[in-house]
C-alpha cells in the first residue's frame, strides 16, 4: 500500500504503562494516520495482553478490492475488546456470495460488509451527471434506489448478519466544478438527494440495515489524502493508509454500539478541561474561557457537548473542587455556554474521582460501565482506568487547539438511531430528580405514588416504535430478565410474525412524560402456552410500580386471547439482581433454576399491582 505523509503524530508505547493506559492510547490515537508496520506493531502488542476478547466474524462484499482492510479490522477489533475474524470476498462477485456454498456462507458472518461505488446503484452514476435534464434525473434517481433494494432483498433473503452499505466517495468532483454549488443542476445537491433517499428506503424497508457515507473520510481527510489513484488502478484498492484505518475505526462502530456496554452519560471534569487553567488559583477572572485563543477553544467544545445532549447523552461533573468556584464559573462566566440545568448530577469535593463516578452512577440509577470519563489529568485517568475498568476514559489533549475535537473519533457517543425519547432524554432524568425531592415530603410510599396522578399507556402496534424498542433491548440492563438484545431487523420480524406478541409501554406523571420504557417479547403465541421472551423496564421508570402493572396487564391481555400458561425466564448477570424475584413476586411457579410458570386462570380478577395507574391499552384486548 502506498504510504503518504503524516499529519498528526503517531502514539509513542512506553514499556512502563499499564495494559489498560497502552489500549487507552492506541484507541485514542488510533483514527490517526497509521501505516500497516504502525498497525501490525500495534495489534502485536495488543495480542500479547492478557485479556479476553469476543469473537467477531466480519465479512466484506464489494466492486473492488477489501483484502487490504484486514489489518485494520483486527487492529480496530482488538482496541474495542473483539477478535475480529475477517473475510473478504473476491472484488465484483456480491451476487455469486449470495448463493448457499458460496465462501460467504461457509463463513457465517456477524456483519456484512457491502462496499460499493455509485455507479454499483446505476452505471450512468459512475460519471457526470450534468447532462441530464430534471426527468433524466428522476428517474436515475428510481432507478438507483430500485437497485439497492433488490440487492438487499437478496442479502436479507440469505443471511442474518447486521447489514451495513458503504457507499464510496468519487474520485472527481462536480461535473461544472466550482459552480456547482451554486447550480440549478448542481450534482452534489443530487447525490445528497438521492443518499437521503437511500435513508428513508433503510428506515421502512429495512430496519437494522445502516448506511455509511464515504464521503465522510473525504470531508475528514480531503480527497487527494483520503483516495490513491495508484492503487485503484494497479489493484483496484481505493484507500491510502490513513483512509483505510479511518475508515474501518468508523465501521467499527456498529458492532460497538450494537454488542457493548452502552455510553450515556458524559462525565467531565472542569480545570483544564471546561475551561483553560485552575479556577481556585486563578480565579473565575483568570480562567481561559471566551472570544479569543485559547479560551475560544474550550467553547467550542462546550457546544459540542450540546450537540452530544442533544443526541441523546446525559452530562454531568465530576471535579476535585471547592463547589462554590465551579458553581460560580456555571453561572457567573459570560462565556460558560452550559446552563447549571443541562448537568444530570454534579459531584464536587476532594474525595477520588472513582468515588465520584460511583456516586453520578447511583444518583442516576445507570450502570458504571454507562459512564465516559472526560479529564486532563493523567493521574485521575490512569486511576479510573485502574480502579473501574467499566468506565471508557479520554484524557484531554494538553494543547488547546486538540480540546475540541477530543471526543470526535469515539464510536461510543455515535447513535444508530434518534428516537423521541433521545431528543428529551435529560430533562427525563431531571424528572426523576424532582420525583426524588418530591417523595422525601410524604410520609408513606403510598401517599407518594397516589400523588404521581400515573398515566400507562400500553400498545401492541409497535409498527412506528422498532427502533426504540430496539434500542431499550440493548440499552436496558437492571430491569432485564433475560438481557437478550435485539436489533431493529430482529424486533421488525417478531412485529411481522403472529408467533410473536410485541407489546410496549410509555409512562408519564404530575412531572412529565417519560415516553416508551418498558417492553414484553412473547412467543409461541398459536400454542396455549406462551414463552416471555423478553421483559424489559427502563431505569428511569423504576421504583413506582410500573413494572408489576405492565406485566399484570400483559397477563390479563393473553387469558383474554385464550392463553392458558406463561412461561418466563429470569437470566441472571452482574446488573440485573433488582429483577430477580420479580417472577415469584407475580405468584409464578417456581420449574428449575430460572424458569417460572403461571396458569393464567389462577390471575385475580383485579390486581393489587395496577391501582395507582390509569391504564390505557391499545390494539388489543385488556
Amino acid at each position: 500500500m502506498t504510504e503518504v505523509a503524516s499529519t498528526r503524530p503517531v502514539v509513542r508505547l512506553t514499556s512502563s504503562w499499564s495494559d489498560a493506559e497502552t489500549i487507552a492510547k492506541l484507541r485514542e490515537s488510533a483514527y490517526r494516520d497509521f501505516s500497516l508496520e504502525t498497525v501490525r506493531s500495534g495489534i502485536r502488542t495488543l495480542r500479547q495482553m492478557e485479556r479476553s476478547n469476543d469473537p467477531l466474524r466480519v465479512a466484506m462484499l464489494g466492486s473492488y478490492t477489501t483484502e487490504l482492510l484486514s489489518d485494520y479490522w483486527e487492529f480496530h477489533g482488538l482496541t474495542h475488546g473483539f477478535d475480529v475474524q475477517s473475510y473478504a470476498a473476491p472484488y465484483g462477485q456480491i451476487v455469486q456470495q449470495l448463493q448457499p456454498r458460496s465462501g460467504l456462507a461457509d463463513f457465517g458472518a456477524d456483519f456484512i460488509y457491502l462496499f460499493l461505488q455509485w455507479k454499483d446503484l446505476a452505471p450512468a452514476l459512475g460519471s457526470s451527471i450534468v447532462p441530464l435534464d430534471r426527468e433524466g434525473r428522476a428517474q436515475l434517481a428510481e432507478a438507483a434506489t430500485g437497485n439497492l433494494e433488490r440487492l438487499l432483498r437478496a442479502v436479507a433473503e440469505t443471511t442474518n448478519a447486521t447489514v451495513v452499505v458503504s457507499l464510496l466517495a468519487s474520485f472527481n468532483g462536480p461535473g461544472l466544478g466550482l459552480y456547482d454549488v451554486m447550480a440549478e443542476d448542481s450534482e452534489i445537491t443530487f447525490r445528497a438527494h438521492l443518499k437521503e433517499r437511500i435513508g428513508r428506503l433503510l428506515r421502512s424497508e429495512f430496519p437494522g440495515v445502516f448506511f455509511d457515507d464515504g464521503d465522510r473520510i473525504v470531508s475528514s481527510l480531503g480527497r487527494r489524502d483520503a483516495l490513491d489513484d495508484r492503487l485503484w488502478h494497479s489493484s483496484r484498492f481505493p484507500f491510502t493508509p490513513a483512509a483505510a484505518s479511518l475508515i474501518v475505526h468508523g465501521l467499527m462502530r456498529f458492532p460497538v454500539l450494537l454488542r457493548t456496554p452502552k455510553t450515556k452519560c458524559i462525565v467531565l471534569d472542569c480545570d483544564n478541561t471546561l475551561w483553560g487553567g485552575v479556577v481556585g488559583e486563578e480565579g473565575i477572572e483568570g480562567i481561559a474561557l471566551g472570544s479569543e485563543y485559547p479560551g475560544s477553544c474550550f467553547v467550542e467544545f462546550h457546544q459540542q457537548l450540546r450537540e452530544l445532549r442533544c443526541r441523546g447523552f446525559l452530562l454531568a461533573l465530576c471535579s476535585r473542587n471547592e463547589p462554590a468556584d465551579v458553581l460560580g464559573v456555571i453561572r457567573n462566566h459570560p462565556s460558560f455556554l452550559l446552563d447549571e440545568s443541562e448537568f444530570s448530577a454534579v459531584h464536587l469535593g476532594w474525595g477520588p474521582k472513582p468515588d465520584g463516578l460511583r456516586h453520578i452512577s447511583d444518583e442516576l440509577d445507570i450502570g458504571i460501565d454507562s459512564l465516559l470519563f472526560v479529564d486532563d489529568s493523567a493521574y485521575e485517568c490512569n486511576q479510573v482506568r485502574q480502579l473501574q475498568p467499566e468506565i471508557r476514559v479520554v484524557q484531554v489533549p494538553n494543547s488547546a487547539l486538540e480540546v475540541p475535537g477530543c471526543l470526535d473519533h469515539l464510536q461510543e457517543l455515535e447513535v444508530l438511531s434518534h428516537t423521541e425519547e433521545d431528543r428529551r432524554r435529560s430533562s427525563m432524568y431531571g424528572q426523576s430528580r424532582r420525583r426524588r425531592e418530591s417523595a422525601l415530603s410524604f410520609s408513606s410510599t403510598e401517599e407518594y405514588l397516589a400523588s404521581l396522578e400515573m398515566k400507562l399507556a400500553i400498545s401492541l402496534d409497535a409498527s412506528g416504535r422498532i427502533p426504540r424498542l430496539a434500542q431499550l433491548t440493548q440499552k436496558t440492563n437492571q430491569f432485564n430478565l433475560t438481557g437478550r438484545r435485539y436489533s431493529e431487523a430482529d424486533v421488525a420480524s417478531f412485529v411481522g410474525d403472529d408467533e410473536w406478541l410485541v407489546a410496549h409501554c410509555s409512562l408519564s406523571d404530575l412531572f412529565g412524560d417519560s415516553g416508551v420504557v418498558g417492553l414484553a417479547l412473547i412467543r409461541d403465541m398459536s400454542a396455549p402456552t406462551a414463552t416471555i421472551d423478553s421483559f424489559l423496564l427502563s431505569c428511569r421508570a423504576l421504583g413506582r410500580g410500573c413494572e408489576q402493572a405492565f406485566a399484570t396487564t400483559i397477563l390479563e391481555m393473553m387469558r383474554g386471547m385464550g392463553k392458558k400458561r406463561v412461561i418466563a425466564t429470569y437470566v441472571p448477570s452482574e446488573r440485573n439482581t433488582v429483577a430477580r424475584d420479580f417472577w415469584k413476586g407475580l405468584t409464578f411457579e417456581v420449574l428449575d433454576a430460572g424458569r417460572y410458570a403461571l396458569e393464567l386462570s389462577s390471575l385475580p380478577v383485579e390486581s393489587d399491582t395496577t391501582r395507582h395507574f390509569d391504564i390505557t391499552v391499545e390494539g388489543g384486548t385488556p
